[in-house]
């Protein structure tokens, strides 16, 4: 996953979990692919004299391209229909934003981070204007340029982001929400990467306990705060609580 990437860049051995079908199954999807991509070749002319049926087919395109981990394929649609929704719309319209955050996300998946994250601060920047800086989508899309950040190893900016962001969705939300618990993980990523290890102890230890009796035992975002928790405990040479966690996740 991103956030075990993320992790890894500490130096710290982590164990990396099949997250989706076409990890564990690499041909499982590809009839999908292959109709996408018979599907892709009809759609500009098709549509020609459309533009908005046109953006509304490459954006729906795009999602599934990026759902089978087809993410240069996903990013091209994202951005033409970035392009025909600019137009016709302007760049402020909900469905440019959309459209905006489908190529940010495809070129992060792809490991462009710097790209991803000029285009993350230009939708956060719209996102708060538009729909206001505690709305759900702007706080995501808050997330995902704290995410470019910290896969570029800019904690000093990821952190203060994902701060912000869980101090409002510990407000609005709760903090045993599922978008808390994992800002939660994410900021103790953070934490150990500016060797706040004590600190971050605490956070993962506290979203261990909440995922758990949330989401249960063996949910994938439990398995993640756990992996962090013992990354923590590594980081403070506490080996053998590392170790034994570890165990637990395998």
């Amino acid at each position: 996953s991103r956030l075990m990437k993320e992790l890894g860049r500490n130096g710290v051995t982590v164990v990396i979990l099949p997250s989706n079908l076409s990890a564990a199954y690499p041909h499982a999807d590809l009839k999908v692919r292959e109709a996408l991509d018979r599907a892709a070749e009809k759609v500009g002319p098709r549509f020609k004299n459309q533009p908005l049926t046109e953006a509304a087919v490459r954006s729906a395109i795009g999602s599934a391209f990026y759902g089978v981990g087809e993410y240069a394929k996903a990013g091209s649609h994202f951005e033409r229909s970035l392009e025909l929704r600019r137009v016709a719309l302007g760049p402020d319209h909900f469905n440019t934003l959309s459209s905006l955050e489908g190529v940010m996300i495809s070129n992060q998946s792809q490991g462009k981070y710097a790209a991803a994250a000029s285009l993350g601060a230009q939708l956060v920047e719209a996102k708060k204007r538009v729909l206001g800086p505690e709305h759900p989508d702007t706080l995501r899309s808050m997330m995902n340029l704290a995410n470019a950040y910290g896969m570029m190893g800019r904690t000093d900016e990821s952190r203060p982001l994902r701060a912000q962001v869980l101090e409002i969705q510990k407000r609005k939300l709760g903090s045993d929400h599922p978008d808390s618990l994992a800002t939660m993980a994410n900021l103790a990523v953070s934490l150990i990467h500016q060797d706040r290890h004590a600190e971050a102890e605490t956070l993962a230890a506290e979203t261990v306990e909440r995922s758990k009796r949330v989401l249960g035992p063996e949910h994938p975002s439990t398995l993640e705060a756990m992996q962090v928790l013992a990354s923590a405990y590594a980081a403070q040479r506490k080996y053998k609580a590392a170790i034994s966690l570890r165990a637990q996740v395998q």
